[in-house]
């Protein structure tokens, strides 16, 4: 590859996104979805919701069919956007993402 993100020679340590969390709050590992479904029965519990989503992947000399996040990951984040908490949208995703089909 062409090295252009600054990190192609480096060890970058890698860490999902529920240790992330626990690591910075100190405290325990976030409730998942059970299975491979987005369904998570402690979401109403929840103070804070984080749905991470992972858009169309590109690669080199091969663009994304859309900016936009699949109609699945936008109706997750509707779904736990009704539940009035406040919801943190996570994205791995290698350019600009369209995001008015689901932000406030």
């Amino acid at each position: 590859g062409s090295g252009w993100n600054g990190f192609a020679c480096n060890e970058v340590p890698k860490i999902n996104v529920a240790d992330g969390i626990a690591g910075v709050t100190g405290g325990a590992k976030p409730s998942c979805p059970a299975g491979s479904g987005p369904d998570n029965p402690a979401a109403t519990n929840a103070d804070v919701i984080v749905a991470v989503v992972t858009p169309a992947k590109a690669s080199e000399g091969t663009d994304r069919p859309s900016l936009q996040l699949d109609a699945d990951d936008v109706a997750v984040i509707k779904k736990y956007s009704q539940l009035g908490k406040k919801v943190v949208v996570a994205m791995t995703v290698p350019g600009p993402v369209i995001t008015s089909t689901w932000d406030a």
